[in-house]
């Protein structure tokens, strides 16, 4: 099913409109994208720009869009290419670089607007990559915040893998096949060691594995791009190019606080090294797990664990204020969380 199709069908009257990206090695990729709620013939003043989680697409964050269109704002979604519409970059390398081509034809599309860039999962990774890049500030001066939704510079785990645990019993017997040591009874770090060796070969892309990943909802998975990152998690080196000590704009953090693939102590993590940040905001929101986030209503009610009794909606700790400001003001007259 190509993107477009799978969006109609997975967001069932919807109306995206799509802008079509040219790209530095002369290939192209559409994205969708929602104008905001505004009076007929005025134009946007701010734009956000939107990363998707791995596997996802528009579809997934439309819902907490409603936030940034209700604001009057453009929502674009950046989803990921399929495979055989890759450039000559890796698999990861062209979700980065994806980003940033979309974020280029934004900006030009409307040079006076003010943009905030987020993502979810991988689509917070992308970003920070973006925004952590040498030069970001320079090349794209209209941007002025960053939203990172249960995301951090690295990840703990990534969701497949309890799929795949379960699913022992192909992967063990794959492992014998590929050369890579089985037990009959896994620990947690044996698991994860076979997982990764199991994962990063060649015969991971058969069908009994694809059938296994399609069983809990993974049927549009992107294998090589999953490969890649089971190649940097957990690492010292970390994810190429991902340095939050060299973010110099705003940045808003909302995290799960039972987040078993970005856990608190890695989001916490994050935060300390945003040291050149001009301002942090961050809200850890107890006993959600990882997509419980995009599940809830924008006007749930939830209560930050940051030591206040006020309970604010999911708009509210979204919602960008007035036009001039960097970021979502909600919390920082209640307490800011120290480091």
């Amino acid at each position: 099913m190509d993107p477009a199709s799978r969006l109609r069908a997975e967001a069932p009257g919807v109306s995206f409109d799509y802008l079509t990206v040219q790209t530095a090695g002369r290939g192209q990729f559409q994205v969708p994208f929602l104008r905001g709620h505004r009076p007929p013939g005025v134009p946007a003043q701010q734009i956000m720009v939107l990363s998707p989680g791995l596997g996802m697409n528009a579809a997934s964050l439309s819902h907490l869009a409603s936030t940034y269109r209700d604001a009057g704002m453009d929502v674009y979604f950046v989803e990921r290419r399929p495979t055989s519409a890759r450039e000559r970059l890796s698999p990861l390398q062209q979700v980065f670089h994806d980003f940033r081509a979309a974020l280029s034809s934004v900006s030009a599309q409307c040079p006076t607007c003010e943009i905030g860039i987020g993502g979810y999962s991988l689509g917070g990774l992308t970003v920070i990559e973006s925004a952590s890049r040498p030069g970001f500030q320079a090349n794209f001066p209209q941007v002025n915040r960053v939203v990172v939704l249960n995301s951090a510079h690295d990840m703990d785990r990534l969701p497949f893998h309890s799929t795949l645990e379960r699913g022992l019993s192909w992967v063990q017997p794959l492992a014998r096949r590929t050369g890579v040591s089985s037990i009959a009874v896994p620990g947690a770090a044996t698991r994860a060691t076979l997982l990764r060796g199991v994962i990063r070969r060649p015969e991971f892309g058969s069908s009994e594995a694809r059938r296994i990943l399609a069983r809990d909802g993974f049927s549009d998975i992107d294998l090589p791009l999953l490969q890649e990152m089971m190649h940097h998690i957990g690492r010292r080196e970390g994810f190429p190019g991902v340095s939050p000590e060299n973010i110099t704009l705003p940045v808003q953090i909302v995290a799960a606080g039972s987040d078993q693939f970005v856990s608190p102590e890695r989001v916490r993590e994050f935060r300390s090294r945003l040291t050149h940040s001009p301002q942090v905001e961050m809200t850890m929101i107890p006993e959600l797990d990882h997509g419980d986030l995009l599940a809830l209503h924008p006007e749930t009610r939830v209560m930050p664990s940051i030591g206040i009794s006020n309970s604010l909606s999911i708009s509210q700790l979204l919602r960008p204020r007035s036009k001039g400001e960097c970021m979502i003001r909600a919390l920082e007259d209640l307490t800011r969380e120290t480091q």
